[in-house]
């Protein structure tokens, strides 16, 4: 059922639990109230669901004393719930992961538990964890090696610009970011330097995958800004040899 209004279609009756239906032109979508979710509004949710755990790890963080510890640019295990800001923002990057979300104490609950959650979904949730994204399937064997060779080379090799694949490195990208996103990211990986040459093309590849974002290393004049690990910072680097760093183009962190 619906009315003509400036040559659009506005529906009646098709958002459910007192939902509100926006016209966007021969279709429509709803918007809808507290607890409510789905095409038509018609999925309830508990969003209260985690209140008690909530108050149960509030109490926790109180007696680790939590607020004392946040902010102090360490991760505390500790503190780091949601009840407690993730100890202020010291285990997310000093930030609050679901500070914009709707629905935050729920969809932190729910975040990457291997069940779609559709009122998480969206990116203030951070997409329920990608719960419900297209299962994940591996880059196919017979390019595999290819593409991990190849990618971030800055040629677009279509045969490697899928989502399994890493997009090619994002060497068929037509689109021109503005800018480089701020900060770096440091990992430690747990493998000898030799190893992690060898094979660096499959770590970026496969960290790509993971992060759903293209994935390089950052470098300066002197190649790859990749270092030796002892359980401490050290300026002895992992040296590349050229055709791997062609290969490879070490780029700044996207």
């Amino acid at each position: 059922m619906g009315n003509s209004l400036g040559g659009k279609l506005v529906s009646f009756g098709l958002c459910l639990n007192n939902g509100k239906c926006i016209d966007l032109v021969n279709n429509y979508k709803c918007d809808c109230p507290h607890s409510y979710t789905g095409r038509n509004c018609q999925i309830f949710v508990d969003l209260d669901k985690f209140s008690d755990t909530d108050r149960r790890e509030q109490k926790y963080c109180e007696l680790s004393n939590c607020q004392s510890k946040g902010g102090d640019g360490e991760c505390h295990s500790e503190c780091n719930y949601f009840a407690c800001g993730f100890d202020a923002g010291d285990c997310s990057a000093k930030g609050e992961p679901f500070s914009k979300c709707d629905s935050a104490s729920y969809c932190a609950h729910v975040f990457k538990d291997g069940h779609c959650d559709p009122i998480c979904n969206n990116e203030a949730c951070l997409f329920d964890g990608f719960d419900c994204a297209p299962g994940h399937r591996d880059c196919p064997s017979n390019i595999v090696d290819y593409c991990r060779m190849h990618g971030h080379d800055g040629i677009c090799d279509e045969q490697c610009n899928s989502p399994e694949c890493a997009f090619d490195g994002g060497d068929c990208s037509t689109k021109k970011l503005p800018s480089i996103l701020p900060g770096d990211i440091s990992i430690v990986v747990l493998t000898p330097p030799q190893e992690f040459v060898k094979n660096v093309g499959l770590f970026l590849m496969i960290l790509s995958q993971k992060l759903r974002a293209s994935i390089r290393i950052k470098s300066d004049k002197s190649g790859p800004l990749v270092f030796h690990w002892n359980g401490s910072p050290s300026t002895k680097r992992v040296i590349f040899d050229r055709e791997q760093v062609s290969s490879n183009a070490f780029l700044p962190l996207d």
